[in-house]
């Protein structure tokens, strides 16, 4: 019966990252919008350079935080300003600061009262970014009740309650490629916000967990953020306990391939 419920969970995660409508696309602006872009990031050098395309972003002080309790666990629900502004220059500014519920991050707790045991962050994957479904598909009874484990759930861009509309995910890519260079960058500054607010609270060890579009975020996410004690991402989109078993593992090389493709820096070591 175990077996059952929880293979009825991971059919129904699956699902929500296939099944999710997207915005239409606009042809004729993504080819616009990639010439100029492809014209711009070559003479600022963010293609030979792309860590210099992410600014560091400032240190979160100030956050909302209310307890909550959904299918029998509680958590914290973590609110704060993103402060995410894109470069002036790159195409799609304006309509990425139109979304107004994305300037608002989100983020899902459960931690112990010992603030320095460890951290796992946990970034979900695309259509995901509610707590009905990211507390689940995490196994975060696992992590935090078996393992002792904090657990910091963050919800990437336009996702969850911070999509413009309804549909969970449904502009990151629509209607041009460069929505997703937004919201990639963006992920990056909110995610390190994030664990900078983790580190003022006494965290001392955070590792970080990608799932499917958040195992391509934590990929670059290693390419930037210093002192991570792990990244890992699985090699297929079951979210079952045994990959968190290897959480502690080294890099496989192609992580570290596409950490180093995705910002030219190697990435944190485990």
């Amino acid at each position: 019966m175990r077996l059952a419920a929880k293979a009825a969970i991971d059919e129904a995660l699956l699902a929500s990252m296939v099944m999710v409508p997207v915005a239409r696309s606009d042809p004729a602006l993504a080819a616009a919008e990639v010439s100029r872009a492809d014209e711009l990031f070559s003479r600022l050098s963010w293609i030979e350079d792309p860590a210099s395309f992410h600014d560091t972003p400032p240190v979160l002080e100030s956050v909302e935080i209310d307890r909550m309790n959904r299918l029998g666990l509680s958590y914290e629900h973590l609110r704060y300003e993103s402060g995410f502004d894109p470069k002036g220059e790159v195409p799609g500014r304006e309509r990425w600061l139109g979304y107004a519920a994305n300037h608002t991050a989100h983020a899902w707790l459960r931690r112990h009262s010992d603030a320095e045991r460890p951290w796992v962050v946990c970034i979900h994957g695309f259509g995901m970014g509610t707590a009905a479904i990211d507390l689940q598909a995490f196994a975060t009874s696992w992590l935090y009740d078996t393992l002792g484990l904090n657990v910091a759930l963050p919800v990437l861009p336009v996702h969850g309650p911070r999509a413009p509309g309804r549909r969970s995910g449904a502009v990151f890519m629509l209607p041009s490629i460069l929505n997703a260079v937004h919201a990639e960058a963006q992920a990056i500054w909110d995610v390190r916000r994030l664990i900078s607010w983790l580190r003022s609270e006494g965290a001392t060890r955070i590792g970080v967990y990608g799932l499917s579009l958040g195992g391509y975020t934590t990929a670059l996410l290693a390419g930037l953020e210093p002192n991570l004690a792990c990244a890992r991402s699985p090699e297929s989109h079951r979210a079952t306990s045994p990959i968190y078993r290897t959480a502690s593992e080294r890099f496989s090389s192609e992580q570290r391939r596409s950490a180093r493709a995705s910002t030219g820096r190697r990435p944190a070591a485990c």
